[in-house]
């Protein structure tokens, strides 16, 4: 309201002087009476902008416009690569055989021409080229049997074929004592010793004692065995023998003894047939129910003078 009235003021001047000095200010007078409202002024600069206000709740999901229509196809695509060759599918069955045709028919054959008398030969000419095959004539009928000619003399006698080889044999004997592992225990005869013997029966290691009777040929053979038992304790016990192939008992083979008396000393032995297959072994097995039951060997003896008494012996001989 003051900035209005100073502005009255300057309006109802007439004249203007020289300005005298300022004299001293008033006492503010009473407020006029509202004039007239002005124009508008000028817009006022724009203020600064206000603080971004807090984003407001996601409006509802708006119904899915129509579809659009399908837009021109475009080009076709440069043509790829040639992909790489697949594997060869499995053969597939072999067709059915066709149908066989008729044979041809036979032809007649021709008649065999009369031969010529054979005139006299002349020189050899250069060899021309190959004529056809002929056609072969009607074979003529078988002529009878001449009369069988003198029998010729005897050719000189052959030189002499050499001698067949010996049968396979072998026999064998044990210079050792030959405890028992033990009551029930079942042990197997050794034999140590060679008597006499071809290639073909030989006694071969196992485990390094020499049990096994090995025959390199098939056959059947005779083996007869003996044994010479000892007994140390007292009363009356029993000894089994048997014979085993490979390893597997032969049946019906068991020889079954009773030993009585302390000491004795006793010979047991008897005869058995085997067949076996090349290269298959043969073992005598003993069991007692007697730990202290044993083979003993004796040594040679004087007055008179005798020969070691082996503990065990067997002999085998090819009879087919």
């Amino acid at each position: 309201m003051l900035g209005l009235s100073l502005l009255l003021t300057s309006c109802a001047r007439t004249s203007n002087g020289a300005d005298g000095p300022r004299g001293p200010i008033g006492s503010p007078g009473p407020s006029g009476s509202a004039g007239p409202q002005g124009d508008p002024g000028l817009d006022g600069a724009n203020g600064l902008d206000g603080a971004n206000g807090l984003d407001g709740a996601n409006g509802l999901d708006g119904a899915d416009g129509a579809s659009g229509a399908d837009g021109t196809p475009g080009a076709d695509g440069a043509t790829g690569p040639k992909g790489a060759t697949g594997a060869a599918g499995p053969q597939g069955d072999p067709g059915t055989n066709g149908l066989q045709g008729d044979p041809g028919t036979q032809g007649i054959q021709g008649l065999q021409g009369d031969p010529g008398t054979q005139g006299i030969q002349g020189a050899v000419g250069p060899a021309g080229p190959q004529g056809d095959p002929g056609i072969q004539g009607i074979q003529g009928l078988t002529g009878d049997p001449g009369t069988q000619g003198i029998q010729g003399v005897a050719g000189p006698t052959g030189p002499k074929g050499d001698p067949g080889g010996l049968a396979a044999f072998g026999s064998y004997f044990d210079t050792s004592d030959q405890p028992s592992g033990g009551a029930s225990v079942q042990n197997t005869m050794e034999f140590n010793s060679t008597d006499t013997a071809t290639a073909g029966v030989s006694i071969v290691s196992f485990g390094g004692l020499p049990t096994r009777l090995t025959f390199a040929d098939a056959g059947t053979y005779q083996l007869d065995f003996s044994a010479q038992v000892v007994k140390t304790s007292g009363g009356t016990d029993q000894i089994d023998i048997w014979l085993a192939k490979e390893g597997v008992n032969i049946p019906n083979t068991n020889a079954r003894m009773l030993v009585t008396a302390t000491p004795s000393d006793l010979i047991i032995s008897w005869t058995q047939f085997i067949t076996v297959t090349a290269g298959q072994y043969i073992e005598v097995y003993w069991s007692s129910l007697d730990g202290t039951m044993a083979l003993a060997s004796t040594p040679a003896q004087i007055t008179p003078t005798r020969p070691l008494t082996p503990s065990t012996r067997i002999t085998a001989t090819p009879v087919s």
